[in-house]
């Protein structure tokens, strides 16, 4: 659909990883023929690369490890949390349906296209009310109300998300959702990626 697609585009810079890239094309349907190749190039301004293996489910933790490869990761103010953002609906299926465990807390501005956003702890651990409201933020800041003073936010257990039956992916439908506030203008630069130059 054209708003996610479209949120997907606005994270982009001249230096994004070709990964990111690649998830978006993806997205448009862009395949690796030559003549799909040149829209990438008129898209993108740079060739796509070849398709790599697929990472299974679960596996060891190198395996693990290269599964978060492009997602945005990001250290809470406690450092006892690390937050993954979605850049896009490939991201955002990854993080909402393989990486997210039944423990941890999925987010999503409310109401808006926006990026998926999960808080990673270790379970039985307690998470800070400050914790809550930086992951909230960026829940804010990485969707279409981020130029909102207040905007709210849907937080629910990963065991609560859904796939949406016929849609694309990173489309999600749930159940018991609390609401949290999030303003996208407390969100640190330093919670943005730098733009390379």
């Amino acid at each position: 659909n054209a708003e996610s697609i479209e949120l997907s585009l606005q994270f982009l810079d001249p230096n994004t990883d070709r990964n990111i890239l690649k998830e978006i094309a993806e997205e448009l349907g862009i395949g690796s023929s030559k003549g799909q190749n040149r829209q990438f190039v008129r898209l993108f301004g740079t060739k796509q690369v070849q398709k790599g293996k697929k990472i299974p489910k679960g596996g060891n933790k190198r395996e693990k490890q290269a599964s978060l490869k492009g997602l945005l990761q990001l250290k809470s103010p406690t450092d006892s949390v690390v937050v993954l953002i979605g850049r896009n609906n490939l991201q955002n299926d990854k993080i909402s349906f393989q990486l997210a465990k039944s423990h941890e807390v999925w987010m999503h501005a409310r109401g808006v296209p926006g990026s998926h956003v999960l808080m990673r702890f270790e379970p039985g651990e307690n998470v800070s009310e400050c914790d809550l409201q930086f992951a909230a933020n960026l829940a804010a800041f990485y969707s279409k109300a981020r130029n909102s003073a207040k905007v709210p936010i849907d937080v629910v257990s990963p065991k609560n998300l859904k796939r949406v039956s016929g849609a694309g992916p990173g489309m999600v439908q749930f159940v018991k959702s609390t609401v949290m506030w999030g303003d996208p203008r407390n969100v640190a630069e330093n919670s943005v990626p730098e733009k390379k130059s």
